[in-house]
């Protein structure tokens, strides 16, 4: 009976995590998907904003440049192909800290 519990329980709380990310922040993040697919610096460069600092797992930051230098490196794949799940969305201030699971697969002919 303990093993049935768990799996709702942990439904139950994804499903209350994912309640607190705004709609508004999920169109954008739907948007990000449609500008990766489409490999378009400029709409990618559209929604960072000019003071953004990209935060890796492992603490390191990228300011914007940095960031989008990445990702135009990326861009030079064949096909582009990125979900991210948004887990939270907390303001603090003049700051926003963003939450998310990033599944990506680039596309190289003959790789």
């Amino acid at each position: 009976m303990k093993r049935g519990f768990t799996p709702i329980i942990l439904a139950l709380a994804l499903a209350g995590v994912a309640a607190a990310v705004p709609a508004s922040w999920r169109a954008r993040y739907d948007k990000l998907e449609r500008v990766y697919a489409a490999k378009d610096m400029a709409g990618l460069s559209a929604l960072c904003a000019k003071d953004l600092v990209w935060v890796q797992v492992d603490g390191t930051k990228k300011n914007r440049a940095e960031t989008l230098a990445e990702f135009a490196g990326m861009f030079q794949s064949d096909k582009v192909r990125v979900h991210e799940k948004l887990l939270s969305v907390k303001k603090n201030g003049n700051t926003v800290d963003v939450s998310c699971e990033v599944f990506a697969v680039f596309s190289v002919k003959g790789k």
